[in-house]
């Protein structure tokens, strides 16, 4: 058999053993409720933050007269930003995560503070 009927008859390589870069497969950190809750979360509190910012700019707000739809489409664009952010996060934050930090700290002991016993005489 020659090379080029060799190289034919390979295999070709499959996810699972050939891994590519940027691309998620099934079982990857994004296709867990984890993740989809806490980024949903986040969009969520992205969305008020943009509709809040948005009424504080307009200096007055009053339900009878807003811009529904705009207010809509800041909220929703806030969101949409919220979730793409998360997606980007997956690649350098904790796994099942889409915050970039860690949010568990370093199981360190902490020493409890010494306090000089009270004098039960003395003036408060």
């Amino acid at each position: 058999m020659s090379a080029a009927r060799r190289r034919l008859a390979r295999p070709l390589p499959s996810a699972r053993t050939a891994p590519v870069p940027g691309r998620v497969a099934p079982g990857d950190t994004v296709f867990t409720t984890t993740f989809w809750k806490q980024a949903a979360e986040r969009a969520v509190k992205s969305a008020a933050q943009a509709l809040l910012g948005l009424w504080a700019l307009d200096g007055w707000f009053d339900v009878l007269t807003a811009d529904w739809p705009m207010a809509g489409g800041v909220a929703l664009g806030g969101a949409v930003l919220s979730l793409l952010t998360s997606l980007v996060s997956l690649a350098g934050g904790p796994e099942q995560s889409p915050s970039l930090v860690s949010t568990t700290s370093p199981a360190v002991p902490v020493a409890p503070i010494a306090r000089p016993p009270r004098d039960p005489h003395a003036a408060r």
